[in-house]
């Protein structure tokens, strides 16, 4: 298994070094032509079965190339998105993975490595990193399967207007695919939750508290029902909940959810991993609101530690938790490592966010709240006159009052 894993990850990283040297022009090349003769044998539609090399446990997946297009849909996971060709070559090739729809059942901004084992035959290889195998098996040729269902391309285009703030149409679809996928699968499938996690997400950002918690609760009944009661869906239905409780304030209902999907988590999967510490940071939130300052402190550190060392250095988790951690270091006057944090947030946001984006904008909101506690208004002046100008491009309007 070691010899395996290393041979995996040699493959890998010779081909990311080609990547790192090839020329602008072999660039502006693959960006005009990004499925040459050195991979049209991806072309088509590919089913298979990929296994977890972590938990040993088994998903079916879907793959479609057509032309410059290559979509993945990991069908038993209720996640997809869309794979970018990074490199090219006669036998293998590897993309980045971008996750679309379902982002909490799968982890976006892998690398996928696709080996031609013969012509109606694909090596399927997934990575964390560059030098961390996840996930591997085997995708046949599919000549009669059928594109994925109106169903989910309804929720991948909900999914879309949904990030975009564009509420209505994205409610309208939500609706429509989950009335489409009740009629198809039955009320009570496990398919349905993801749908119910669409809208109650929905219903959530918008303040429509009871109907999202309506909808929450059914999404975790028919998961421990249909799923298991330990299976990561039921906790990431657990987490959709426990979110929303402390939003509402009632962080001990809260608590008690999130300890449930902690232990599922950490059963699963082990405690250094994204998943289990995106459980913990929601842990730091409620310790906040309960006024332990030094036990939030702790847990975000903790979860700092697990991104870094699972996650690529500049993630925007790393930069969303640098910013947490600045702000309780900033409550405890610890002001140089603060401001540290606050700027490699800012960093990160700006980097994958752009500098129009809600998710910068808090980071200069926060950065801001740090000088306005130091009493250095010309400077919190500014960064909160940056927030604002952000927040009202983004056309975040909660962001703007609360900046304002």
């Amino acid at each position: 298994m070691n010899a395996i894993r290393i041979g995996c990850q040699a493959i890998v990283l010779a081909l990311m070094l080609v990547v790192a040297h090839i020329p602008a022009q072999a660039d502006a090349t693959r960006a005009t032509k990004p499925l040459s003769a050195l991979n049209e044998w991806i072309e088509g539609t590919w089913t298979g079965i990929g296994e977890q090399r972590d938990t040993a446990s088994g998903w079916t997946m879907l793959v479609e190339a057509n032309g410059s297009t290559v979509t993945i849909d990991y069908t038993s996971l209720f996640c997809g998105g869309s794979w970018t060709l990074m490199v090219a070559s006669p036998e293998k090739l590897i993309y980045r993975e971008s996750i679309e729809y379902g982002e909490n059942h799968c982890f976006t901004n892998g690398l996928v490595m696709i080996s031609r084992m013969d012509a109606n035959t694909l090596k399927f290889q997934w990575f964390y990193s560059e030098n961390d195998l996840g996930a591997e098996g085997t995708l046949r040729r599919d000549g009669n399967s059928r594109s994925m269902a109106s169903i989910r391309d309804a929720y991948k285009r909900a999914t879309r207007l949904f990030q975009a703030r564009q509420f209505d149409q994205a409610f309208d679809l939500y609706d429509a695919a989950l009335t489409m996928e009740e009629r198809a699968t039955g009320a009570d499938h496990r398919y349905i939750p993801l749908f119910l996690h669409g809208l109650g997400r929905l219903y959530n950002t918008q303040g429509f508290y009871g109907k999202a918690e309506t909808l929450f609760k059914r999404a975790l009944a028919i998961s421990e029902t249909a799923i298991g009661a330990a299976h990561p869906y039921t906790a990431n239905a657990l987490m959709d909940l426990a979110g929303l409780y402390v939003r509402l304030g009632q962080v001990t209902d809260a608590e008690a959810l999130v300890h449930r999907a902690l232990a599922i988590f950490k059963g699963t999967y082990g405690m250094n991993h994204p998943a289990t510490a995106a459980t913990l940071s929601v842990l730091g939130d409620i310790y906040q609101w309960k006024g332990k300052t030094d036990a939030a402190l702790e847990t975000y550190r903790m979860v700092l530690n697990i991104f870094e060392n699972t996650l690529a250095k500049d993630h925007p988790s790393i930069g969303q938790m640098n910013g947490e951690v600045a702000a309780l270091l900033t409550s405890q006057g610890k002001f140089d490592d603060a401001l540290q944090r606050y700027r490699k947030s800012i960093d990160i946001a700006e980097k994958w966010f752009g500098d129009a984006s809600a998710v910068t904008g808090s980071a200069y909101a926060r950065l801001a709240w740090y000088y306005h506690f130091r009493d250095d208004n010309a400077q919190a002046a500014v960064a909160y006159l940056k927030a604002l100008r952000i927040a009202s491009m983004a056309g975040d309007l909660n962001l703007v009052v609360a900046v304002q």
